[in-house]
């Protein structure tokens, strides 16, 4: 028995799961971090692609969300999700890994990629 599905099907389906995945990204609060007033229009988010190169370019070593609480810009609940999320996939890598101080202080900067 196959089981093939036509291709707008599948599409429709993956389309829902993106939307499903992107309400509950917008969903998430965190205390403390610097969330909208309200919904933004997505006009007005600010574009965080070349902050988070230039840290990496410029090897920084500071948390995404300390970046982008320094840049006084209108970030989506996406975007603050996304860089809480990094940190802390990050900070719990980087404090079970047991490598060398060195290279965690290296591999630390990946965050930015993350996000």
């Amino acid at each position: 028995m196959s089981h093939n599905r036509p291709k707008s099907r599948q599409l429709a389906s993956r389309k829902a799961v993106a939307e499903s995945i992107d309400d509950v990204l917008e969903g998430i609060r965190v205390p403390d971090l610097p969330y909208p007033a309200g919904k933004l229009a997505p006009e007005s988010i600010s574009d965080w692609q070349p902050l988070l190169f230039s840290c990496w370019t410029e090897q920084r070593d500071e948390r995404v969300t300390h970046v982008l609480r320094s840049v006084h810009l209108d970030w989506s609940v996406r975007q603050i999700n996304a860089a809480y999320v990094a940190d802390r996939i990050m900070d719990v890598f980087l404090k079970t890994s047991g490598l060398h101080t060195a290279l965690v202080c290296r591999i630390a900067r990946l965050r930015f990629y993350l996000a």
